[in-house]
């Protein structure tokens, strides 16, 4: 699930919280204000993001029926930003790093992706897997609107759950149908703190021909704040269950960390990516 469809589920789940609160708790935000608050700052942090790069950890284990470990890969990448498209470079797999030939293939195809988001950007075309606020509103429900502090923060947190009957198209709008999770949203900070979201119904593609993904499996995203303007990923598990084109079935446990966040100058190509040492000069 992208960034910018957590985005779009924050204002949407924003958009329907009660306006009236228990009696001796702090009144939730006037949500109009807030919304507008939070959009002005989502494109703030898009500007911001494409001077970032950091370092993604992942751990993928293929389970057996009865959950026991079957295979592992274990991959490092580096992901940085064209624009608000996210760009993944393989660096290392099984704690080994690319071979020569490997390396320069994963360059050309790293190249290719970065040509792409440029063309996107430039044409300003809008990522298939944006969702506005009035398509969530429609087909979401919000409930239990709330306050907790994290991390030392005040944060809104609220659930909710797509509506089985409600008429969608494409896939982001099909699966968001199919969920349902907890919210947690940095007050001060307008971003999403913490997501865990997990599919209430099972989700098919092209009727189950091209795949599916079984009732409950389940995602978890946390965000952290990075120098103190930005909200980046800090960690995600997920485990799925379900099928590829009615043949293979998977069952999949994954982990993914994220570090070394860090300010880069491109000189002539993102592997020439440095840490930018002019900051705060």
């Amino acid at each position: 699930m992208t960034s910018r469809v957590l985005f779009s589920l924050l204002l949407c789940s924003l958009a329907s919280l009660a306006q009236t609160t228990p009696a001796g708790t702090k009144p939730l935000p006037d949500i109009a204000s807030l919304l507008h608050d939070v959009d002005a700052r989502q494109k703030e942090m898009d500007k911001i993001q494409k001077d970032y790069i950091y370092k993604e950890d992942s751990k993928e284990e293929e389970l057996d029926k009865d959950n026991n470990v079957k295979k592992t890969t274990v991959e490092q990448h580096e992901i940085f930003y064209v624009g608000k498209h996210e760009i993944s470079r393989l660096l290392q797999r099984d704690g080994h790093d690319l071979s020569t030939d490997e390396a320069k293939k994963e360059q050309e195809r790293v190249d290719k992706e970065i040509e792409k988001a440029k063309k996107k950007e430039a044409k300003d075309d809008p990522d298939k897997d944006d969702l506005s606020v009035e398509t969530f509103l429609r087909i979401c429900d919000f409930t239990n609107p709330r306050r907790e502090v994290r991390n030392g923060r005040d944060t809104i947190v609220f659930d909710f759950h797509g509506k089985p009957d409600a008429k969608t198209s494409g896939i982001a709008q099909n699966i968001v149908k199919k969920v349902a999770g907890t919210l947690w949203v940095d007050e001060a900070g307008r971003a999403v703190t913490r997501l865990e979201v997990h599919f209430a119904d099972s989700f098919k593609m092209g009727g189950g021909l091209l795949a599916s993904i079984q009732k409950g499996s389940w995602l978890t995203l946390d965000q952290g704040l990075v120098n103190d303007e930005l909200w980046l990923p800090t960690s995600t598990e997920a485990l799925f269950t379900g099928r590829m084109l009615l043949f293979k079935g998977f069952h999949q446990h994954q982990a993914t960390h994220y570090s070394e966040y860090r300010k880069f100058r491109s000189k002539s190509s993102i592997t020439l990516a440095e840490p930018d040492e002019t900051k705060g000069k």
